[in-house]
């Protein structure tokens, strides 16, 4: 069953923030399941949705050139279950997620909890990535 194995994770399907919580809870009723079966697949995919949202409409155009330029200088923020994207990217850098964000998860009872409580708690609940 896994007990005890330690892994980094990104997100841990845990509400520590409202948006966390927001998205957990719509998840689970979207999916009629209590545990997500991919959390970091999941939250991951959904950050990149807005992700691409946030540039789509910035750019005013679905074209792709547009949209990485976009990407690449995004002028607002976007809060995402991961962390708070803040220019997560630019003509250089296309990695949102840098190595200060991720927690070690670890295995109990089939599910995977913060291995490390107070790395999720209170200001250490979003990583955000460090300024270039």
């Amino acid at each position: 069953n896994g007990d005890g194995a330690l892994m980094p994770q990104t997100f841990i399907q845990m509400p520590t923030t409202p948006k966390r919580k927001a998205f957990i809870e719509a998840y689970q009723k979207a999916y009629g399941v209590d545990r997500i079966a991919s959390p970091v697949s999941a939250a991951q995919g959904y950050d990149s949705v807005y992700l691409l949202a946030a540039a789509i409409k910035q750019a005013g155009s679905t074209d792709g050139r547009k949209i990485r330029e976009a990407l690449e200088n995004l002028n607002e923020k976007v809060e995402g279950v991961v962390t708070i994207y803040d220019k997560p990217f630019s003509a250089t850098d296309h990695e949102a997620i840098t190595q200060n964000i991720p927690v070690f998860g670890q295995v109990k009872n089939g599910r995977v909890v913060p291995a490390h409580p107070e790395d999720v708690a209170g200001d250490k609940a979003v990583r955000i990535k460090p300024k270039s």
